[in-house]
């Protein structure tokens, strides 16, 4: 939203003294002839790239709220160390917007998979939620079992797996 302002030569000097938070300007006033009009170009309805990376995060802990007390939520820096900094070698396989890596984590180096969503697509988050919400709640023997996640706002989403070999 952008605002106009239609002031005369007195107004504005009269604005430069008061506060600026105390000055509306035109409002009962006639105009003169020498006028000044202010214009705002601030954008007020746009946000940092912080701020709306926060709205995001917010948002996405929000969709996952229902389950994420029933999984472990691992930490980036975990992430790292069970993929050796996702060591080419590491690489189980790759889909559509995602990499999947193995890994070891924990005292007995529990062998686990773990999936690097995309974070430079859009729909990530979106994809990230249904399938965090649809593998926790599924328990079938056939069906490799969702462990944890990890969410970092500078690297990306992480859904963590048991590790099932040739699966």
């Amino acid at each position: 939203s952008f605002r106009f302002s239609l002031c005369s030569q007195l107004e504005l000097e009269k604005m430069k003294k008061e506060e600026p938070s105390s000055s509306s300007c035109c409002q009962n006033f006639p105009v003169p002839e020498r006028s000044v009009l202010l214009v705002n170009l601030e954008d007020e309805t746009e946000k940092s790239t912080e701020e709306m990376n926060w709205s995001k995060s917010l948002s996405l802990e929000k969709g996952i709220s229902p389950v994420a007390n029933t999984l472990v939520r691992f930490s980036y820096s975990e992430i790292v160390i069970a993929t050796r900094n996702f060591s080419k070698g590491r690489v189980l396989g790759r889909g559509a917007c995602s990499y999947v890596f193995r890994g070891k984590m924990g005292f007995w180096r529990k062998a686990l998979a773990i999936k690097r969503l995309d974070k430079e697509d859009k729909e990530t988050p979106k994809s990230f939620c249904r399938e965090l919400m649809i593998a926790s709640s599924l328990q079938h023997q056939n069906i490799v079992p969702l462990l944890g996640f990890c969410i970092d706002q500078e690297q990306g989403l992480f859904l963590v797996y048991k590790y099932v070999s040739g699966g």
